[in-house]
């Protein structure tokens, strides 16, 4: 997998700014999924209590196409909600709860919201599709 930078890709600064969130760190990582490799990166605020933390994830298949959004609605996404379109973002895209998957060609993008129990009503489609828009054009 080429290295992929995701919190460099979508700094700190613009997911506060696009969430209006009070998110105070982000850490990246890789992992491998049905075969496929992806980047992260995992953006917190500052309370540590599991029941009230803030937490944003975006995931990132710089390959597999069609197989990498599969394989993020099945290893991540979903939230128990039915998979809706999402026209005018990527190649294809799809929200769900508080997902949205985007995909451009073989590149996948995932930005993914919860805080712990309870997902947040106020992080729209729309946020999230900025966000995924602001990955792509930064890779």
């Amino acid at each position: 997998m080429e290295n992929i930078d995701v919190c460099a890709a979508l700094p700190l600064e613009t997911v506060v700014s696009v969430t209006g969130r009070s998110f105070t760190r982000a850490s990246s990582g890789t992992a491998v999924k049905d075969g496929i490799p992806l980047a992260a990166c995992a953006y917190e605020g500052a309370d540590e209590d599991l029941a009230s933390m803030l937490v944003m994830s975006v995931f990132v298949y710089p390959a597999g196409g069609p197989a990498a959004v599969d394989s993020y609605w099945t290893n991540f996404g979903g939230g128990g909600t039915s998979r809706m379109p999402v026209p005018g973002v990527g190649d294809s895209a799809e929200s769900s709860g508080h997902d949205l998957v985007a995909r451009f060609g073989q590149e996948v993008i995932a930005v993914v919201d919860g805080i712990h129990g309870t997902y947040a009503d106020d992080f729209t489609v729309d946020k999230r599709a900025v966000l995924v828009q602001a990955v792509h054009d930064a890779l």
